[in-house]
């Protein structure tokens, strides 16, 4: 058995279905964050004027947490979608922007290392704009308090900051019952109590600051951060670098089926045939591997064709040839009754009109000839016709034959190679 090398190349399931895995969870994770987003803003009334949304000078958490929703929503669906349907314009979608979503953690992480003076005046300035909001939002609100506490800070840079809030202000216009407070998140907890006082910052200000060491965490949360981020820097990198590593497990995922789609979509022009040549030996035909190789399926409709044009041709020929044995046969008895005809009238006649008898006898034939000749052309026309039809006819049959042995043509052809 002689063998022909060519390439098998298939879409591996493995990547596809371990890329759909990979995305349906940050799919559904989009799909929590999209719904519990809505829901908090439903509850704020938020989706019934959305002015509120660009009313609020400082961080609204549920915007946060609905752009997050929307880029893995969005994310896990181009990569569910074209991992399933094999669909490249979506693989791509998918994993240029887990990419450029990897690229724009690197940057930020450089830039902040290398402007650290810069970053901390921004943290400080969005700091203090989100205190000033401190009120107007219930979310923005916990996220302070839940900040304060969980670092046992108060304030951006101290408690004096809280004096950029309106309610805890110190100055004599302010007729608020906080002024010169600070909130409950800024009081030490007292272990004795097991309810939350949440008026423990009420004037707190006002005292000297020798006593607020004893009430208030009085070290702020941006140099809590910062006294945070070296005794943690393990586990942050720890983070990152997991972080790093899926996504760098999904562009590899997404690179690898894209690469094979690409390569079975390259391939589909080839067809390969087992073949038995003369001397008994079974050799592979592979049709695609060259510029100039038609494809089998053109190959075997021209192939096709040309059966039904051949049969019907020697069909339109036999039926011809039948049709001028009628026509001459037709033709010959007619001129042999003519003439009989003409003998008995000659005998009836005198020998003065034999001459005109003949000029007649050869008019007659004149006019015969041309009736054979213009009912051949009629013969020809419809035997022509005929052929078409016939032609038409077999093409249709010698394709349906086609395809319906098609199967049974391939599995015999597979028994013959591995025979």
């Amino acid at each position: 058995m002689h063998y022909y090398r060519y390439s098998n190349a298939e879409v591996s399931c493995w990547y596809k279905y371990l890329l759909f895995s990979y995305n349906i969870v940050f799919w559904l994770a989009g799909v929590a964050f999209l719904a519990a987003g809505l829901w908090a803003w439903s509850e704020k009334g938020v989706l019934s004027d959305l002015t509120k949304v660009t009313g609020l000078h400082g961080l609204d958490p549920v915007l946060l947490v609905l752009v997050v929703g929307i880029v893995m929503f969005t994310l896990g669906f181009a990569g569910c979608v074209g991992a399933l349907r094999e669909n490249i314009c979506l693989l791509k979608f998918f994993c240029g922007a887990i990419v450029f979503i990897f690229l724009l953690e690197v940057a930020v992480a450089v830039l902040a290392f290398l402007f650290q003076d810069w970053v901390r005046d921004r943290v400080k300035e969005f700091f203090e704009n989100n205190i000033k909001s401190y009120r107007d939002d219930i979310d923005l609100q916990n996220l302070i308090d839940s900040l304060q506490k969980i670092n046992h800070c108060c304030g951006a840079q101290g408690p004096d900051d809280w004096d950029f809030n309106i309610y805890f202000n110190c100055s004599s216009e302010s007729k608020s019952r906080e002024k010169c407070g600070v909130p409950f998140s800024c009081c030490i907890p007292d272990p004795a109590q097991k309810v939350v006082n949440t008026q423990c910052g009420y004037d707190i200000r006002k005292k000297s600051k020798s006593q607020w060491d004893d009430q208030i965490f009085v070290k702020g949360c941006i140099l809590a951060l910062e006294a945070w981020l070296p005794r943690n820097i393990y586990i942050v990198a720890g983070v990152f670098i997991a972080i790093s590593l899926l996504q760098i497990f999904g562009i590899f995922l997404a690179r690898t089926l894209i690469s094979d789609i690409e390569a079975v979509k390259a391939g589909n022009g080839k067809h390969v045939q087992w073949l038995r040549g003369k001397d008994g030996e079974v050799w592979v035909w592979v049709m695609g591997e060259a510029p100039g190789d038609k494809p089998y399926e053109q190959i075997s409709e021209e192939l096709i064709a040309e059966r039904a044009r051949q049969q019907a041709q020697k069909e339109a020929e036999e039926i011809w040839r039948q049709k001028e044995a009628e026509i001459t046969k037709k033709f010959r008895d007619a001129m042999a009754q003519e003439k009989a005809r003409i003998v008995a009238e000659k005998w009836k006649i005198e020998i003065e009109d034999r001459k005109a008898a003949k000029l007649e006898e050869e008019k007659i034939q004149e006019e015969l000839k041309k009736r054979e000749e213009e009912e051949r052309q009629k013969g020809e026309e419809q035997i022509k016709q005929q052929e078409e039809i016939r032609a038409k006819e077999l093409y249709l049959s010698l394709m349906k034959a086609q395809q319906h042995s098609q199967h049974s043509d391939d599995d015999q052809e597979w028994e013959e190679q591995c025979e």
